[in-house]
């Protein structure tokens, strides 16, 4: 039984009428003890934000009928990423980090659902180690500036127009105290040169730089925080060139080229050495590649039975037997809810929810699912737009992933 239906009724979390989200697909929405779904709350959604344009970060209290409280009122954001919040160690069930904007000037803050504000940061974060010892900062400004929804506008950049700066890059911010430091810049990345034989572009590995703004995107800490995964992208002939995979240890040591593309999009770790993405490897097809950092050739996962792109991400614990994801709309205009089963080689489709066509356009403000894992992993989160405006919502995978079907 490679691929079967296994629906189940989704939970609106967020309330009817009002347009709420969470982003992205790789962090924990819901806290540890599954009291509080993180989420934000726009004033509309049919048109790229600006720098002006307000969404507050919240909570939705699931033990007290999901009633709506608001933590943070300036939080800087996306349509894709929602302002980059996730639950820290070591309070994961009311510790949280999030991006927050003073006009021009975007900077991580440290929230204590109870408490309030606790520490502000030099930088924006990206991403967190999940004990909550340090994350990783980006310059959404120029991320921003290379693919709209992903970054931040109207925002300062002191490396703006340069192509690969030395002084920007992956920051490690240290969440103790609040400091960054530079520890690889977009020069390092840019000169990491790609194996040969492959269609790359030619500056890499000559000692040129390609020309082109280029940026770092998708950045994800490893499980256990030993290493930091990230897409180098940059722009060639005034629009997104081609993409790579590639990782370095949590102090920036170690660069390394995963995949070298040209066409490499949503990864996600299994554990502290191998890597999931949907990419190319060596060949114009693409799939869901499984990667081994210590070397060894790639696995698939799933072959045929994904036949697009989607937001990808395992089951803490479960030694990556279960791989949640989505996919992106077909003729039907609806997102299918999948959950794989590498044990068994099985596709479940939770569910396929519409997308309208209105939401798929310039400017990166559809709503994709994004589905996250609960921290127990007996439930799923995820954002949809198929009652008429954005919401969040849950299912609940009861034994599925206990004993499969």
């Amino acid at each position: 039984m490679p691929r079967a239906d296994y629906p189940l009724e989704p939970q609106r979390l967020s309330p009817e009428g009002r347009n709420f989200f969470f982003g992205y697909y790789d962090r924990y929405a819901l806290s540890a003890d599954g009291r509080y779904h993180l989420a934000l709350n726009p004033g509309f959604r049919e048109r790229p934000n600006t720098g002006r344009d307000g969404a507050p970060l919240g909570v939705l209290d699931l033990e007290r009928d999901c009633e709506w409280k608001v933590l943070e009122s300036s939080p800087a954001w996306n349509w894709q990423m929602g302002c980059c919040s996730q639950w820290l160690g070591p309070d994961p069930a009311k510790l949280l980090v999030c991006n927050v904007r003073d006009g021009a000037r975007a900077y991580g803050r440290l929230l204590h659902v109870e408490d309030g504000p606790v520490r502000d940061l030099e930088l924006p974060v990206y991403d967190a180690a999940r004990d909550g010892s340090y994350a990783v900062g980006a310059n959404f400004h120029r991320i921003h500036i290379c693919r709209a929804g992903y970054g931040y506008p109207d925002l300062e950049d002191p490396c703006s127009g340069r192509p690969a700066p030395d002084d920007d890059g992956l920051w490690r911010v240290d969440l103790a105290t609040g400091r960054a430091e530079l520890i690889v810049s977009l020069a390092d990345i840019a000169k990491v040169p790609s194996p040969p034989g492959l269609p790359v572009h030619p500056g890499f590995g000559s000692g040129d730089l390609p020309e082109g703004m280029h940026w770092v995107n998708n950045i994800m800490v490893s499980p256990g925080g030993t290493r930091i995964l990230f897409l180098h992208r940059w722009i060639e002939n005034g629009k997104w060139g081609s993409t790579r995979l590639l990782c370095c240890q949590a102090d920036g040591s170690g660069l390394k080229l995963v995949n070298p593309g040209p066409r490499v999009s949503h990864c996600d770790w299994l554990d502290e050495d191998r890597v999931l993405s949907w990419c190319q490897w060596w060949s114009e097809q693409m799939h869901y590649y499984l990667m081994d950092l210590r070397g060894g050739g790639p696995e698939i996962l799933g072959g045929e039975l994904f036949d697009s792109d989607g937001h990808c991400s395992f089951l803490p614990g479960s030694d990556g037997r279960w791989l949640l994801t989505d996919g992106y709309p077909g003729e039907d205009q609806h997102r299918p809810l999948i959950l794989f089963d590498r044990e068994s080689n099985t596709r479940y489709d939770l569910g396929r929810f519409r997308s309208p066509k209105s939401e798929q356009q310039p400017g990166d403000i559809r709503c994709d699912l994004h589905p996250r894992w609960a921290p127990d992993g007996r439930r799923v989160s995820f954002d949809s737009i198929h009652e008429g405006y954005r919401g969040v919502y849950a299912v609940d995978l009861g034994e599925l992933v206990v004993r499969g079907v």
